[in-house]
């Protein structure tokens, strides 16, 4: 693929993912690229991608939407999906007409919470899969590549051509099966937050039937909702928990460890919200959300 032209490239939340795609950027492309945050730093973030050489961001953090960088081209967004209003500020100030606003975040509802703070952009949702941690506040780690899949067309276009060289961009026709796979597999590892118990405690007995009632119980919804997944998918979902290296756990319990809100949700709530709505029982929901809100509200003071 062509080299694109340089644009200017916002990234609003420079934690983990956003970290991955601002190295992806500053390796593979030509773009200006601006680091958008709740606090302004200037220590370098190392980010290690599959393996590869590490890369050193040569960008400060910025902190004050009130002085942003020039109007962007593109904004990536990759804060939390509970932590989009707080971003508001940001989203207003860089995006103008024509800006691609890129919503990569965890949620089936993410992209029109975003879009409503931005509504000169033409906002993209897009669906992130990458299993990354932090070895330390400013060394990232990921342990497979970058995967950002967008509903096929011409914004999604635009967002392959971004990133240069490095052809991490899917572009999909069936956007919703998509999406609610991904959120069917978020809303399950919320199981791991509230049990403190790393993946292996998941793969038989009754933690292991637990995750499977949980992914069963989002695949229904997902199907009232217009994506095309079986019950199979299910049982996939809750093997591939069992599955991953022992002792790996997800970004909500990081989040619980490190005593942060939670992104409950975005996650797990929207499968009990669009359940009533669907006239779907949800009984699994409707006993872990109580609790996830409990876990956040206890160890997010």
């Amino acid at each position: 693929m062509a080299r694109p032209r340089p644009q200017r490239v916002a990234i609003v939340g420079p934690g983990a993912i956003g970290s991955v795609c601002a190295a992806i950027l500053q390796r593979w492309s030509l773009h200006d690229v601006s680091l958008c945050g709740r606090r302004a730093h200037s220590d370098a973030t190392t980010v290690v991608l599959d393996g590869e050489p590490p890369i050193l961001l040569s960008q400060p953090v910025r902190s004050d939407p009130r002085e942003p960088p020039d109007s962007s081209d593109f904004v990536l967004l990759t804060v939390k999906a509970h932590q989009t209003a707080s971003a508001g500020p940001w989203l207003a100030s860089l995006c103008q007409q024509g800006t691609m606003l890129a919503v990569l975040q965890n949620g089936v509802e993410s992209m029109e919470r975003a879009a409503k703070l931005a509504p000169a952009a033409t906002a993209l949702p897009v669906v992130v899969d990458c299993r990354v941690h932090s070895e330390s506040p400013r060394r990232i780690v990921t342990s497979t590549p970058l995967r950002l899949i967008a509903p096929q067309g011409e914004p999604a276009q635009r967002l392959a051509e971004l990133f240069g060289g490095y052809p991490c961009v899917e572009q999909v026709e069936d956007f919703i099966t998509a999406q609610w796979a991904k959120q069917c597999w978020v809303a399950v590892t919320g199981l791991i937050a509230i049990t403190r118990q790393t993946s292996e405690h998941f793969r038989v007995g009754p933690a292991a039937t637990l995750a499977h009632d949980l992914a069963l119980e989002c695949v229904r919804v997902a199907r009232a909702e217009g994506a095309s997944l079986d019950d199979a998918f299910a049982a996939d979902i809750a093997d591939r928990l069992g599955r991953l290296p022992p002792g790996s756990g997800s970004s909500v319990l990081t989040d619980r460890l490190a005593h942060r809100p939670l992104e409950w949700d975005a996650r797990n709530g929207v499968i009990q919200r669009l359940g009533r709505r669907h006239n779907l029982p949800t009984p699994v929901s409707d006993v872990i959300v109580p609790l996830l809100i409990s876990c956040s509200q206890v160890d997010g003071h």
